[in-house]
């Protein structure tokens, strides 16, 4: 078996700090600092990756309404040494990345919706041995795709089958 890619692995990390530190607002003076320090830890050393990262953001933000929060990933990344040289060939593949992800068509929600009526579910035991005693299997009480089976609390989904 293979071992991850180290590199991709670290781009992860960086991927990781920024999204959860950009919000799209500006930051405070603290906020940035521990933003700025998190990302040259996740770095360590590797402004190659910043670099990726913040052209990726920038491309692939061009244009959508969360622009700004990706603007702002950019900017941490540079903040904490990306290597600027890079960023321009970076941008290319985030726009690519964006087109891409553009072209996938919306299909919309499931027919009726995510929620399906309380009543059209019945309990059905479940085998004690793979689930606890306190959950229930749902099956629909009509006929169905058969791979299609929810897991859920006992009591909640009694008192959501009675109410129904």
């Amino acid at each position: 078996m293979n071992s991850p890619d180290p590199d991709r692995l670290r781009y992860a990390q960086i991927a990781g700090a920024a999204a959860r530190h950009a919000q799209g607002w500006r930051l405070t003076a603290d906020e940035e600092a521990r933003a700025i320090a998190e990302l040259t830890e996740a770095a360590a050393g590797r402004a190659d990756l910043l670099a990726e990262r913040a052209g990726t953001a920038l491309g692939f933000g061009e244009g959508r309404p969360d622009a700004a929060r990706y603007q702002q990933i950019a900017e941490l990344c540079i903040a904490a040494g990306a290597d600027q040289a890079l960023i321009e060939r970076w941008i290319n593949v985030g726009r690519e990345r964006a087109a891409a992800v553009a072209a996938i068509p919306y299909t919309g929600h499931p027919p009726g919706g995510l929620m399906l009526p309380a009543r059209a579910w019945q309990l059905v035991p479940a085998t004690p041995s793979v689930r606890r005693p306190e959950q229930q299997l749902l099956a629909p009480s009509w006929p169905a795709d058969p791979c299609v089976v929810l897991v859920g609390n006992a009591s909640s989904t009694r008192a959501a089958r009675d109410a129904g």
